[in-house]
């Protein structure tokens, strides 16, 4: 709109021809109004009696603007509301933000990681979101509760798109939507479509407790609806208790459908003929990983053999050994009611403290499912996720494992792999040969970097080797002990020092003897360090740094060793 000055200073005397002339010209003036007979005024004017006109053209109203401007991506002429949406995580918040873990889209809370399916060249995965929590520093809720199903994509495991709430909480009578799985409906079992996708998943029912909900999807996953008014498995207590019954696993095999459900110290085990009912209690599996969580189980090939199979239980436990909450397998077989029966000691799967309410999937990208499997947790631990410093995000996401299970004489173990990173979004490394320990690397960029180190000559060393990396507010340290086969992870955090969860040293056995050279490789990001050492294990623990951090990385030894480095930062474009 034109702008009209509040005053005018007369330089003669006022007319009624002078009237006349002022009166057509502020029509003109105000609004771009026109009349037949308007006049321009050139000087500074003051009207004390108003003026009368005929208006035409935007003059009419006062809502729309002369010319549209553009506003949050939309043409804005004032003439309808305008939606502004909260800026993206890129450009909302920095100082917690990850390069290549995904989190929470907003302010929140994440946790368990739901499940993920492989469809046209995408991963679709999905991850617990309260978007309304909102934590006090003695983690204290003090938002609003329940959680729903948060959907992201990617085709690398390293981009992540934020598509959106794919299950929303409270629109059933059974609460919000807690953790589950996804059973892809091949063969139409569920009557809404061949290929349509069905969530299982955990309703908090208010005092009707924990329930199993079904919903479905026909769209990809971008949207799910409940697929009926009630539960299709009921804890089977009176209303008022509240009894540990979540997390269901569901699997078809021999005509049944088999459920698994965490329920405190054991996994219950329930069998129809019919997919949405008539679900029977057969057995439990005893594990002993205190408050038992997130059952997923897997036929798996021994040494990557077809004909030489077993059975594998991936499972979280909260509680149960000096590292709190973890991600435990045990191999063993199914008896004739589909009930687990480990062979051997249950195994962590991470090493670390932070990994956790994780989800484990077969990779349907591949010819042979039964090779690996694919897992991705949540960078958490429950003895301190709630208090944990934040920009208004708790938690986020791991990287992809992909897990495959050998054997050694009489003893199951487990290799890892972290996909994704290093081929495709690596900058131009910084390397160092034949140096000699003790000694402080160069400072580098940090935030985002994959560090690969080569400890040399080391089949016959019996001393001690540390990897240290120190940031802005926080530093980390890794001892191997080549004598007693352990590994020994200190970490600090300045703006984190009283809880003892957090701060307390982590030690974790390693099966590096007789190796002529030692790979140790490292993932680092803003709030997370992933660690692949040289015998396949994972070490995941979250950081929080006070800002953006450059790093200095140290690396130590009891007595001089050889070694080698590859420093690459981790870029948010791939390069092909």
């Amino acid at each position: 709109m034109d702008f009209i000055p509040k005053t005018w200073q007369p330089k003669e005397e006022i007319t009624s021809a002078h009237l006349n002339r002022i009166e057509k010209g502020i029509a003109n003036g105000n609004n771009s109004a026109s009349t037949d007979d308007a006049n321009t005024f050139t000087e500074l004017q003051t009207f004390s009696a108003g003026a009368n006109g005929n208006l035409n053209g935007n003059a009419t109203t006062s809502t729309r603007l002369k010319e549209p401007v553009m506003i949050n991506g939309t043409n804005f002429d004032g003439t309808s509301d305008l939606e502004i949406h909260a800026p993206s995580i890129n450009t909302l918040f920095d100082k917690y933000s990850n390069n290549f873990h995904f989190q929470m889209p907003d302010v929140g809370f994440m946790n368990d990681i739901q499940s993920a399916f492989y469809r046209d060249g995408l991963w679709h995965l999905y991850f617990l979101y309260n978007a309304d929590s909102r934590l006090d520093s003695d983690g204290n809720q003090t938002g609003g509760n329940g959680t729903e199903w948060y959907h992201v994509t990617t085709t690398d495991w390293v981009k992540w798109n934020y598509e959106g709430v794919a299950i929303h909480k409270y629109k059933t009578n059974w609460g919000d939507v807690a953790t589950g799985t996804i059973f892809e409906d091949v063969g139409n079992y569920f009557g809404k479509g061949q290929n349509t996708l069905i969530a299982l998943a955990t309703g908090y029912g208010g005092d009707k407790g924990q329930n199993t909900m079904a919903y479905y999807s026909t769209d990809n996953g971008y949207n799910f609806t409940a697929l009926q008014s009630e539960p299709i498995l009921k804890n089977g207590q009176p209303d008022g208790t509240y009894p540990d019954f979540r997390d269901p696993f569901l699997f078809h095999m021999d005509n049944k459908w088999i459920m698994y459900m965490a329920e405190g110290s054991k996994f219950g085990v329930y069998v129809s003929d019919n997919p949405t009912s008539g679900y029977a209690y057969k057995g439990s599996y005893n594990a002993p990983n205190s408050l038992l969580e997130c059952p997923n189980l897997f036929v798996m090939n021994i040494d990557g053999d077809k004909n030489n199979q077993k059975w594998v239980l991936f499972y979280g436990g909260n509680g149960g050994d000096e590292t709190s909450t973890g991600t435990f397998a045990s191999v063993g077989h199914l008896d004739t009611n589909y009930v687990f029966v480990p062979e051997q000691e249950n195994i962590r799967i991470d090493r670390g403290p932070d990994f956790y309410g994780s989800k484990v999937f077969a990779d349907t990208s591949v010819s042979d499912v039964n090779d690996h499997v694919l897992s991705v947790g949540w960078v958490g631990n429950w003895g301190y996720s709630t208090m944990v410093p934040n920009d208004g995000r708790m938690g986020n996401g791991s990287l992809t494992r992909s897990i495959k299970l050998h054997k050694t004489d009489n003893n199951y173990w487990f290799s890892n792999d972290i996909l994704g990173i290093v081929q495709d979004y690596l900058d131009n490394p910084i390397i160092g040969n034949n140096l000699t320990s003790n000694i402080a690397l160069p400072m580098f960029k940090g935030d985002a970097f994959y560090f690969k180190l080569r400890l040399k000559d080391m089949s016959n060393y019996k001393g001690k080797a540390g990897v240290e990396f120190y940031g802005n507010g926080y530093d980390t340290e890794f001892t191997f002990d080549f004598s007693a086969m352990t590994c020994t992870v200190h970490r600090y955090c300045s703006d984190f020092t009283k809880n003892a969860a957090f701060s307390k040293d982590r030690v974790f056995p390693i099966f590096m003897s007789n190796m002529t050279d030692v790979w140790l490789e490292f993932y680092v990001d803003r709030t997370t360090i992933e660690h692949l050492t040289a015998d396949r294990q994972v070490y995941t623990m979250a950081k929080y740094p006070r800002g953006r951090s450059r790093e200095r990385i140290a690396i130590t030894s009891s007595t001089d060793i050889k070694f080698d480095y590859e420093y690459y930062q981790i870029v948010n474009e791939r390069r092909d």
